[in-house]
């Protein structure tokens, strides 16, 4: 008899403490739903903050602080304030989401115009271009052993650096041909 009470009886505790288990996965389960929506909410308020469209084939990106738009290919991504710089008024990068790609592919940058100066000596000027009605200058020079391409435009007291690895010249050309100045 006694051995039948105690089979019972860790019959009942396996069944309570299983019971609690389950009970404790669906209260988590419930608590952290609602968080996951919070999280979706979020990207789409990032979305929205960073006025980006997406469209069939190609994305828009807007900036209305600097005045800039472009379209970019849906399969990219775009990461603002991506590289520190003591002297970048603003940067973006544009990435590949598909593929392994090198560092920076397709960025572009803001700078005062001092800065632009100083920095364009080294560099081979190679064409002169307008964009939106906007006269620019292309570069072409070496960072880091890798080949570069720079498009460089004034904005305002600024200038707007539109560049990249010479590999991802195709998508370069796509965004530039894309490119509208909104001031």
């Amino acid at each position: 008899m006694k051995k039948r009470d105690s089979i019972i009886t860790i019959f009942i505790l396996t069944t309570v403490i299983l019971l609690v288990i389950v009970f404790a996965c669906l209260f988590v389960f419930y608590k952290i739903k609602p968080g996951l929506q919070k999280l979706q909410i979020t990207q789409e308020e990032i979305k929205k903050q960073n006025n980006i469209t997406e469209g069939t084939e190609f994305n828009t990106y807007r900036n209305e602080e600097f005045g800039f738009e472009f379209n970019f290919p849906k399969d990219w991504k775009i990461r603002e304030n991506a590289f520190g710089s003591a002297v970048s008024k603003f940067n973006l990068v544009i990435e590949p989401t598909n593929i392994k790609y090198l560092p920076h592919p397709i960025r572009i940058n803001i700078l005062p115009n001092d800065w632009i100066e100083k920095v364009t000596k080294d560099m081979i000027e190679s064409d002169r271009l307008s964009v939106d009605g906007v006269s620019g200058v292309k570069y072409k020079e070496l960072d880091m052993g890798l080949p570069q391409i720079e498009y460089i435009f004034p904005l305002g007291d600024n200038k707007i650096v539109i560049g990249g690895k010479e590999q991802y010249e195709a998508t370069l050309n796509e965004v530039l041909s894309t490119f509208k100045f909104l001031k």
